[in-house]
């Protein structure tokens, strides 16, 4: 039996110049889901790094 291959192909971003365009944009200009998540995980790496966290704020 063959041994089994580790190729897995990447995935193809179907609009690529849109995906850079909207990487490129002001905070103020994009109110989207995917932008308020990558800025709370922003904000909890920047609360890692300092060490300010005195209670939990998860929640």
């Amino acid at each position: 039996m063959r041994k089994r291959s580790k190729y897995r192909p990447k995935g193809v971003r179907l609009d690529a110049v849109s995906w850079v365009i909207n990487g490129m944009k002001p905070v103020t200009v994009a109110t989207d889901e995917i932008l308020t998540l990558r800025i709370k995980n922003h904000m909890a790496l920047d609360v890692l790094r300092t060490g300010g966290v005195e209670s939990p704020t998860w929640t």
